[in-house]
């Protein structure tokens, strides 16, 4: 991925013209994932990594911003997100840790939850169709938000494993933001720090986010920020592209307040959630995307 001087023409004020319409002016590829840092990644340990230079600690994200270029956030502070689209997807892993396939965008058919064999009280997802509790596939639900960061940098956050319920969140409450009538997940800013968990099998990080508020509020994103948001999910939605500016430009107001003290987090009068399904997978995360 390159970084061009091009910038997106922007959108009328009005916010009716924030919501999908016409075509993005740029034409560009997928968005790079975001990254973890756990104790098992390899960039931690690989000289050779671009982002071992960068020495990143435990907890840290490793957002990317070009070919082999990478930015690091630390965890206990994190970085500022918008959301422009979400999506589930289903893995099917055999039990050798290896995808099965390409990932179903809706439930599989014969998923079946099972009581979990190794596990006593747990339970796991597997392909039915492959065997039984102890010989079968399994499936590992992924929740995907496509999300841009601090106003600059698009990025494909996975959340997988036991992070899987805090992406269940961060997509409950975008997909509840609408304007007139029609889906705008991206009026509401994020914040994503990461927190240690452990077990008796080891240890690791989760990211967390929180809700710091939406356009219009105190807290709330810069309204160009908004924008660029916008024209990302129209992207996603069609076969376009979307390239990212320069970040040696001056940064706007909130990116500036994202480098200074951490605003608080937004308690919104959103109903109360529904509890998601079961995690396929209990134990601690490795070197994935979270």
């Amino acid at each position: 991925m390159t970084l061009p001087n091009k910038k997106i023409v922007p959108f009328d004020a009005d916010l009716g013209a924030l919501l999908p319409a016409g075509k993005p002016d740029v034409q560009v590829s997928r968005l790079p994932y975001l990254r973890l840092a756990m104790p098992t990644s390899r960039f931690l340990y690989d000289q050779g990594s671009p982002i071992y230079a960068l020495k990143p600690s435990l907890g840290d994200f490793i957002v990317a911003i070009g070919d082999d270029e990478y930015k690091v956030y630390p965890g206990d502070k994190g970085f500022l997100f918008l959301v422009a689209m979400t999506a589930s997807e289903w893995k099917r892993i055999d039990r050798n840790g290896n995808q099965v396939g390409e990932p179903y965008e809706t439930e599989p058919e014969d998923l079946e939850w099972v009581p979990n064999p190794d596990r006593l009280g747990k339970k796991i997802c597997i392909a039915s169709a492959s065997g039984d509790a102890k010989t079968a596939d399994r499936y590992d639900r992924q929740m995907l938000v496509y999300a841009l960061i601090e106003g600059l940098y698009p990025q494909l956050i996975y959340f997988a494993k036991t992070a899987r319920p805090f992406g269940d969140w961060v997509a409950n409450r975008a997909a509840r933001w609408t304007i007139d009538g029609k889906p705008a997940p991206m009026i509401g800013l994020f914040r994503l720090t990461s927190e240690q968990t452990s077990n008796d099998e080891g240890r690791w990080y989760l990211p967390k986010p929180s809700s710091v508020g939406k356009l219009g509020q105190a807290n709330g994103p810069d309204i160009a920020w908004v924008r660029r948001a916008a024209e990302l999910r129209r992207a996603l939605k069609g076969d376009y592209g979307f390239e990212i500016e320069n970040p040696e430009k001056e940064p706007s107001t909130i990116e500036a307040q994202s480098r200074g003290s951490t605003p608080p987090t937004l308690e919104d009068d959103l109903p109360p959630e529904q509890a998601p399904p079961p995690d396929c997978y209990d134990g601690p995360d490795d070197d994935f995307p979270i």
